[in-house]
């Protein structure tokens, strides 16, 4: 199997786009600020991939930051699968300083 110049670039910026999000979650894990979220709203979204379709999630939390602003964002997942999370759950979540916009679900509350 043989590959043409514009597979190999569509599949380097696929590789490259799993990596950054993996470095991405894992440096929220282990170096942001652990905070209590709340889950706002839940939105189910069906996608087709390939032949198939899947029932994909997202989760929208609500925090309060460091400096007590109150902050909304789409939880960062690398699964869209249901996480069994409805809205009014609390969650234990971590963010960065520079990525407020990307917290990351550490427990259930």
């Amino acid at each position: 199997m043989q590959f043409d110049l514009f597979s190999i670039i569509i599949i380097s910026f696929v590789v490259l786009a799993g990596i950054q999000t993996a470095y991405m979650q894992i440096r929220t894990r282990m170096k942001g600020i652990e905070t209590e979220a709340i889950i706002t709203d839940v939105r189910e979204s069906w996608e087709r991939t390939g032949d198939t379709d899947s029932l994909c999630f997202t989760y929208t939390v609500t925090y309060r930051n460091s400096e007590g602003r109150t902050v909304t964002a789409e939880l960062q997942t690398v699964s869209s699968a249901d996480k069994d999370l409805y809205e009014g759950d609390r969650i234990l979540i971590r963010y960065t300083e520079d990525r407020q916009d990307y917290p990351v679900m550490i427990r259930r509350l």
